[in-house]
């Protein structure tokens, strides 16, 4: 699970290194309008990404799930057990 939770998150980290630099050349231009305006679009955009993340968890669980682990190696796992 934490596989899974460290590779959606990076899209988050990298908003948020992005914003960082976006806030300091701004700030430096005197342009704290777009600084606001850029706040509220990550505000936005993340949002709206945690929502379809949850939402794809609840629908593809098992699919996910089969990405990082093997059904061989881990038969007592009922998200990967076959379907009766």
């Amino acid at each position: 699970m934490n596989k899974i939770l460290t590779f959606f998150m990076l899209i988050m980290i990298g908003f948020c290194q992005t914003l960082t630099i976006f806030t300091a050349a701004n700030s430096g231009a005197k342009q704290f309008g777009r600084i606001l305006e850029g706040y509220r679009f990550c505000i936005r955009f993340a949002t709206v990404y945690v929502l379809f993340l949850t939402l794809a968890d609840f629908v593809f669980d098992k699919q996910i799930l089969s990405i990082f682990l093997d059904a061989k190696k881990y038969p007592m796992l009922p998200a990967l057990a076959p379907p009766i």
